[in-house]
């Protein structure tokens, strides 16, 4: 490796560190004139000897930080491990001689995380506070690898105990910073996802008292209570901040408030305020497109649509509607376009392979469309093969039976639009836990609620 670069650096930290260290070391007294000793008598019993007890060498422990710190450089600009490894060598060191720094100690456990190490973080992190309960460093980055970890949980259960240790890290960091408003939203965020909604809206307030000001803690709070059911007061929230002070973020909440109550209208003056701010808010734009389809203006949602792809040709939302849209007007070969586009974004959709089957049907290619019912409701097909205790909202079909063999008559089946499309909710039904996720993220997010 080349050392051309950092030898005069490496040559400035050891004489800092040399400089350092003598300054450390008491100054020599004058010699005093000796007087003559006297006769002690002497004690029967031995002295115990004393241990000297050993002080921190700052010094040295400052020259391996340096030394660590260059190689931490050394990681960002490279990404080779070998220098992280020396880094943590290093870094070692320096706690070796300054065994009580907090600092060093969080600062190992800082780069613990950064590359990858996550359990010696953790591991570093805790030991830090059963030394130091209070210390806000730890609490930190306990905090932030919790949040992490939330999104990488294989099971509910794992997802369950990260949350309740990332709430006990925030709690404690707002307990610690109790004027810090960030820790107020963070924690309120977590009791969301915790669902315990009572707590979140107090500490929303708490940060709003904090700063009025602030466009997270509006946001917040009234996407709390919009999933609440509580529009009124998401409307009221929202609409106590002034118009000249409402920001596209603010504007994107209250469309998607009015959108919840179906005043599509409204919603639509508000996105579009939203997109007059900031004409790179994509989610704004989201909701602009998805209020104009509801509310009838198909021409105009299509066109937005059209914007959004352009901006982001990975939304496979905004390509699923333009079909959509296209279909319903009988613009099938765009139609299907659109949806193959979709479908290449995103694997094994519920949503794409029955608008397919439309499609396909609208054009009279029954057996096509068969074919992909057959493979949609084998993707979720029940266990026992038994279909009867699933209802839909309304009575499609009379028929019963297992879903297979539906699929292979509904060709030949004057009814076999209505009976597939009942088929079809059925597997809607079994994914709604997670279509419902998606589709507020995708269709219509305002953006009220950032990931923690």
């Amino acid at each position: 490796m080349k050392f051309s670069v950092t030898r005069p650096l490496l040559f400035a930290i050891i004489f800092s560190a040399i400089t350092a260290f003598a300054q450390t070391q008491p100054a020599p007294k004058a010699a005093a004139p000796q007087a003559q000793p006297q006769q002690q008598p002497q004690s029967s019993v031995p002295k115990a000897p004393q241990a000297a007890e050993k002080k921190p060498d700052r010094a040295a422990a400052y020259y391996h930080f340096a030394l660590g710190h260059m190689y931490e450089e050394l990681v960002d600009q490279n990404g080779r491990s070998e220098y992280a490894n020396k880094a943590i060598e290093e870094y070692r060191l320096a706690i070796q001689s300054d065994p009580s720094s907090e600092f060093l100690n969080s600062h190992l456990a800082e780069l613990y995380a950064r590359t990858g190490r996550i359990r010696d973080a953790v591991n570093e992190a805790q030991d830090i506070l059963k030394r130091d309960p209070n210390n806000l460093e730890a609490h930190r980055l306990l905090g932030r690898i919790y949040l992490r970890s939330l999104g990488d949980m294989q099971s509910n259960q794992q997802g369950r105990e990260v949350l309740k240790l990332a709430i006990e890290q925030y709690e404690a960091l707002a307990r610690l910073e109790p004027d810090n408003p960030d820790n107020h939203q963070l924690l309120g965020r977590l009791y969301i996802l915790n669902k315990d909604n009572s707590k979140a809206e107090s500490e929303f307030k708490t940060a709003l008292k904090i700063d009025p000001t602030s466009e997270d803690g509006v946001t917040n709070l009234a996407y709390l209570y919009n999933e609440m059911g509580d529009t009124k007061k998401a409307t009221d929230t929202l609409t106590a901040v002034p118009e000249a002070n409402r920001t596209s973020k603010i504007n994107s909440a209250l469309g998607y408030t009015y959108e919840q109550q179906k005043d599509y209208k409204k919603a639509i003056a508000a996105y579009r305020e939203a997109v007059k701010q900031d004409k790179e808010n994509l989610d704004a734009m989201r909701g602009l497109a998805q209020n104009l389809a509801n509310d009838g203006q198909t021409d105009a949602a299509l066109q937005q649509y059209l914007t959004i792809q352009s901006a982001d040709p990975q939304d496979a939302n905004s390509a699923l509607r333009i079909s959509e849209i296209y279909r319903k007007q009988g613009k099938f070969d765009l139609a299907m376009q659109n949806l193959k586009k979709a479908q290449s974004l995103v694997q094994d959709s519920l949503e794409v392979s029955y608008n397919e089957a439309i499609i396909l049907e609208a054009t009279g290619k029954y057996d096509d469309a068969a074919v992909v019912l057959q493979k949609l409701i084998a993707k979720s097909a029940s266990p026992d093969g038994n279909y009867s205790r699933v209802r839909g909202p309304t009575a499609l079909c009379s028929w019963s039976g297992s879903a297979t063999c539906i699929a292979k008559r509904a060709a030949h089946c004057w009814r076999w639009k209505r009976s597939a499309r009942w088929w079809i909710w059925a597997a809607r039904k079994q994914a709604a836990a997670i279509r419902k996720s998606l589709t507020r993220t995708a269709n219509r997010n305002s953006g009220p609620m950032p990931s923690v």
